[in-house]
């Protein structure tokens, strides 16, 4: 997993689009947009009472989140977790930035820059003292590195799959029944791996 810093950065620094979205901080009447591409981004359905409570209700102590339009459709999202991070002896207000997504159909038309540096605009005037974001995606960490953020390290990352067959068989989009057949085998190796 890779990490970057985003440090502060100067007022005024703008982003020129040919095709210029509206982006603003995002309310709790926003929510409805919010679902939809946080879905779309998931590839999965939630609730708006879901997202609600996984951004806080959007209690700007807690979680912002900005919101890009094209007319009057939201086209772009960028969400940023309020943390705390002790660095040595000095505890420091930080953001964790959780979401960047847009439509397919808008990629290409420098939106994403727009959001990031509006992200980091808010956070600033929030007195954020940093943002900070982890991935597991290819491409992210030049992605981060061309806005700015610096690398930190790299995090080693662990996992146990609980479920392997189940996992490969729901990866692989063999459906339900496939999916009650891997019950078996996994079974055998959750029983197999007590043992180790």
């Amino acid at each position: 997993m890779r990490v970057a810093v985003a440090m502060k950065r100067k007022r005024g620094d703008a982003v020129e689009s040919r095709n210029a979205a509206i982006i603003r901080r995002a309310k709790p009447s926003d929510l409805p947009a919010l679902v939809e591409l946080v879905g779309l981004s998931d590839a999965r359905t939630y609730t708006v009472g879901a997202v609600e409570r996984a951004v806080a209700g959007l209690d700007p102590g807690a979680y912002l989140a900005w919101l890009a339009f094209s007319g009057d459709r939201a086209v772009g999202c960028c969400m940023l977790e309020i943390r705390t991070l002790r660095w040595g002896q000095r505890q420091l207000r930080a953001g964790h930035w959780t979401n960047l997504y847009l439509r397919p159909d808008c990629r290409g038309m420098k939106i994403c820059p727009q959001l990031t540096f509006a992200m980091f605009e808010d956070a600033l005037a929030e007195g954020i003292d940093v943002v900070y974001g982890a991935t597991r995606r290819r491409g992210m960490p030049a992605l981060f590195v061309s806005l700015g953020m610096r690398t930190m390290g790299d995090l080693p990352v662990y996992a146990k799959p609980l479920r392997p067959v189940r996992l490969l068989v729901k990866r692989g989009g063999f459906g339900r029944a496939s999916r009650a057949l891997s019950a078996v085998p996994d079974a055998v190796y959750e029983a197999g791996s007590r043992c180790w």
